[in-house]
């Protein structure tokens, strides 16, 4: 076994002095740098540039005109009055109450306030007021009647009687106003319109007891029946409309059996055709003997 020395291997070691020298330790703070000239520039600018859009979004805020805001507040349907003639017609009362209210800051004078009532799309009349004027961020109503008398209302006869009898009749209101809006030295013309339905429901009670009473329907009709295959119905003339020469009423149709013809069953055929003519045979007669059964 080899030993190494320790002069080869060791590690050497100086002792320490037993008197070390003072030393002084300087701590420093973080560096601030003071703000650059620039920098200082580019707030401001911001701050100005930021007051200036608050400022212009506060002025038309203020100055910008705006439409008047008008509402149907109230409508009340005072009578109804259905006349069953030829051609049938309504008497309508209404009372309506319409608040306008100028929105701006600056007066509103208005020329006209314009209000029209429609059933199902059609206008059924309208009720037209004379100008007025509003102050700055105020409110008017005003009170109208409309009187509708003689209406026809043929198209919508049917979706009328059927509103009368579920009590809930849908109206349909647009109110209408034109004006200039004074804002310092100019005029501002403005125009607003608004559309809404009113409804009217539980004041019907007695209406069509009295109005939407049974009444007899004249109807002039022709018919044609072909060797009990083919039978043609038209009707002319339904209580005298088309006698006026405004309404043409005329309507046919025809009805056809490809079962039941002379071809397809080699004899008479004994369809619904057939069995029609033999209904009318037996009431205008009172009989249905072989006679009128066919030649076959």
């Amino acid at each position: 076994m080899i030993m190494a020395s320790k002069r080869e291997y060791g590690i050497p070691y100086t002792p320490l002095p037993s008197s070390q020298p003072s030393q002084t330790v300087i701590v420093l703070t973080p560096y601030r740098r003071h703000p650059r000239p620039s920098f200082l520039r580019s707030l401001r600018c911001s701050i100005l540039f930021t007051a200036a859009i608050l400022l212009l979004s506060a002025a038309v805020y203020f100055l910008y005109p705006s439409d008047p805001e008008i509402n149907v507040s109230r409508i009340q349907l005072n009578h109804i009055r259905v006349l069953d003639s030829f051609k049938p017609t309504l008497d309508l009362s209404f009372s309506l109450t319409i608040k306008v209210r100028n929105r701006d800051f600056f007066s509103l004078d208005y020329d006209s306030l314009v209000v029209s009532i429609g059933y199902r799309g059609r206008e059924l009349g309208l009720v037209k007021s004379r100008g007025g004027h509003l102050r700055a961020r105020d409110s008017s109503y005003i009170n109208a009647t409309l009187e509708l008398d003689g209406l026809e209302v043929v198209h919508d006869v049917i979706y009328l009687i059927g509103d009368l009898a579920k009590g809930v009749i849908p109206f349909d209101t647009i109110a209408q106003v034109k004006g200039d809006l004074g804002v310092l030295l100019f005029q501002i013309p403005i125009q607003r319109q608004k559309k809404e339905q009113a409804i009217f429901s539980g004041v019907f009670s007695g209406i069509y007891s009295y109005n939407f009473q049974l009444f007899m329907i004249y109807v002039h009709a022709k018919g044609m029946i072909v060797d009990d295959e083919y039978v043609l119905m038209g009707s002319a003339n339904i209580n005298q409309r088309s006698m006026a020469g405004t309404k043409d009423t005329e309507i046919a149709m025809g009805a056809y059996q490809p079962h039941h013809t002379l071809t397809n069953k080699g004899r008479h055929p004994r369809g619904q055709v057939y069995g029609y003519r033999m209904s009318l045979w037996a009431e205008h007669l009172g009989k249905t003997g072989d006679e009128f059964r066919g030649a076959f």
